[in-house]
């Protein structure tokens, strides 16, 4: 019965915006024309298009980001190989006696290789890890900055305090008591 009632009162609403309607009414007085929900249907479809296209153009920003992040990801893993490789040439040449002929030939050769590195990309030579989220590079290195700052703030405290810098007497707990009243007594 409810249904039936529901069903009389939404054709009574539809009624009412029919250019020309002049019956009676039943619910809730309906002001707006055809036109206009037509209007509206239009409207709400054109601003999801509208919200795709955005969506779409973000994504593809996004992996521009991410693709520049993983290259210079790889470029930064090369050139720390690189350094590992220089070094341990340069160990390898303190520990046995390579003559400068022999280590430049070796430098130039481990320089041709990382070369061949840089520019081709799509060798797998080097391993990292693939930007997840495109933002993981950057949220990587403000950690590290962060770590840096923290470890730079231990280091000055640990720098400035000294045994001048300890609690006053009236702050100490029993246990600060007990070691000083012990220690006192040792070497009093």
């Amino acid at each position: 019965m409810l249904q039936v009632i529901q069903n009389i009162y939404a054709v009574a609403r539809q009624a009412q915006v029919i250019p020309g309607f002049n019956g009676p009414t039943l619910g809730v007085v309906y002001t707006v024309s055809l036109e206009e929900q037509e209007r509206r249907r239009l409207a709400k479809i054109e601003e999801a298009a509208q919200e795709r296209a955005r969506a779409l153009a973000e994504s593809e920003r996004r992996r521009v980001r991410r693709e520049q992040l993983e290259a210079e990801d790889r470029q930064e893993a090369v050139s720390e190989l690189e350094e590992r490789a220089n070094r341990r040439l340069t160990r390898r040449a303190t520990k046995s006696n390579l003559n400068e002929d022999e280590l430049s030939l070796e430098r130039g050769q481990i320089a041709e290789r990382f070369r061949q590195l840089r520019t081709n990309a799509s060798e797998t030579d080097v391993s990292i890890r693939p930007v997840t989220f495109g933002m993981d590079r950057e949220i990587q290195q403000r950690v590290r900055e962060r770590e840096c700052d923290h470890d730079a703030a231990v280091a000055d405290e640990k720098a400035t305090s000294s045994r001048s810098h300890r609690k006053p007497y009236y702050e100490r707990t029993h246990t600060q008591w007990f070691a000083w009243y012990a220690t006192s007594i040792r070497f009093g």
